[in-house]
């Protein structure tokens, strides 16, 4: 039997593996530093609508909302505003460049529901101004795009509770004509009435 070679361990697995974490650790100071940003925005359903209102008209989940804003917010058009007001847009010169700066920004944007109230938007950049200032512009869009969509749904909810006293409103009215009819026709015959 051979002894056991100390050296030969050292040199099979340790050095190698020094090896390995040496070249890896080198080579982490020459990546570029990708920096995230990240919003938290809780969402409070506001019930506008009352129990009986609730039965007749329909009010879109969170999930559903989320589905929307999110579409809505990764549009090009909005895109295209957010990378203007986080002054993307100063060195681009042609369309071909603002397009791939638009599809790039579209990739790095997570809009994502973390739990059914909260919702996460990040984005990652190599500045920490521009991921911070595109984080900024996508919640301050986010917040008005929500509050357009619930003041269309209190504005139905009102629209809707309109017609719903104006019909009743008709048909008290009608009835009160039909009972006037009524007491007319038979007011002898009516008890109490001699």
């Amino acid at each position: 039997r051979k002894p056991f070679n100390v050296c030969g361990l050292i040199i099979l697995f340790i050095i190698p593996f020094l090896t390995v974490f040496l070249m890896a650790s080198i080579g982490s100071f020459f990546l570029p530093k990708i920096y995230r940003s990240t919003a938290l925005v809780l969402i409070e359903e506001k019930q506008l609508l009352t129990p009986l209102v609730k039965e007749m008209a329909v009010s879109p989940s969170l999930q559903q909302r989320l589905g929307v804003l999110k579409e809505q917010i990764l549009s090009f058009s909005r895109l295209e505003e957010i990378a203007q007001e986080a002054k993307l847009t100063n060195n681009i010169k042609g369309g071909r460049q603002l397009e791939l700066l638009l599809h790039s920004l579209r990739e790095r944007i997570k809009v994502e529901a973390i739990a059914p109230t909260l919702i996460q938007i990040s984005f990652e950049d190599q500045s920490p101004v521009i991921a911070k200032t595109v984080v900024e512009c996508i919640t301050k869009t986010f917040v008005e795009e929500s509050l357009s969509s619930q003041e269309e749904e209190a504005t139905s909810a009102i629209d809707f509770i309109k017609k719903q006293v104006d019909l009743y409103k008709q048909e008290l009215e009608k009835a009160e004509s039909s009972l006037k009819v009524f007491k007319e026709k038979n007011l002898l015959d009516l008890p109490g009435s001699a």
